[in-house]
């Protein structure tokens, strides 16, 4: 599933098969409602009976993440357990060299993907981060949640998860 967002319009457009829910109404693909999300609307959307990969299940769940995606057997894998005794801090660190982030995104791609809503800038704006003579282009962002607030978070900071991330 996925909504075309453009913030200078201010409309929202769904793309794909489903439906999308407005304000307790169904409007049926390729209708846009005509009206912002800061206006105070509640857009919900259908996600996916099957999920490529869950935190829970017997076929998609951690134990076989590994056969399903064979990178995931590695041993520098995500999630991160961060212990904050043990982090060194470098004083002398290079500090990050960030390109445009300043400019705000004007058009974007949401998609719900069924364990996180993804955003895709779609403004054609090459936002970097230069870390020690690499360049990083920002190419999505998206986000984890739970139900609580210890559930959400893949990664942990001192064995704590969080509400989102």
């Amino acid at each position: 599933m996925v909504l075309e967002v453009n913030a200078i319009d201010l409309h929202w457009t769904l793309k794909g098969r489903q439906p999308i829910t407005y304000g307790g109404q169904v409007f049926p693909v390729g209708i846009s409602t005509g009206q912002h999300p800061r206006q105070g609307a509640a857009v919900t959307c259908k996600i996916d009976d099957e999920e490529q990969w869950s935190y829970n299940g017997h076929t998609n769940g951690p134990s076989a993440w590994g056969e399903r995606y064979p990178t995931c057997f590695g041993k520098q894998q995500s999630p991160v357990a961060i212990n904050t005794n043990d982090v060194i801090i470098d004083l002398y660190a290079e500090k990050l060299q960030m390109k445009n982030y300043d400019i705000a995104i004007a058009k974007a791609t949401i998609i719900n993907n069924g364990h996180s809503a993804q955003v895709t800038p779609k403004d054609n704006v090459a936002r970097t981060i230069e870390v020690d003579g690499s360049t990083y282009t920002f190419q999505q962002l998206h986000f984890h949640w739970g139900s609580r607030y210890d559930q959400g978070s893949e990664h942990t900071l001192d064995d704590v998860r969080y509400a989102l991330e």
